[in-house]
């Protein structure tokens, strides 16, 4: 019996049966084979992706909109950052403000 099991993040194709979180033949191979390596690596990857998007995209848009506004880099960084984090959190509050029902 063949399928995909999930755990601590990953998909591992597996043809036996068995828990995949604690004791699992196969999750042990493969963290005995360098699994925690191939972790670091992907982590390292993501974070290095998301510098450069954010040394192309949001550090300029934002050294334009603290010059148009003329405020302080420091206070427009603190500012816009803290916006940009809760984005999401304050469009879902507002709607569900707005629709009782959702």
């Amino acid at each position: 019996l063949g399928g995909a099991l999930w755990c601590r993040g990953m998909v591992f194709f597996i043809e036996d049966k068995g828990d995949p979180c604690t004791g699992h033949p196969t999750l042990e191979k493969f963290e005995r084979n360098g699994g925690g390596v191939v972790e670091a690596l992907g982590a390292f990857y993501l974070f290095y992706g998301l510098a450069i998007l954010a040394g192309q995209y949001f550090v300029p848009s934002l050294q334009m909109l603290s010059k148009r506004l003329n405020i302080p880099d420091d206070v427009a960084g603190a500012t816009f950052m803290a916006l940009g984090c809760t984005a999401q959190e304050t469009i879902v509050s507002s709607i569900a403000l707005s629709n009782p029902e959702a």
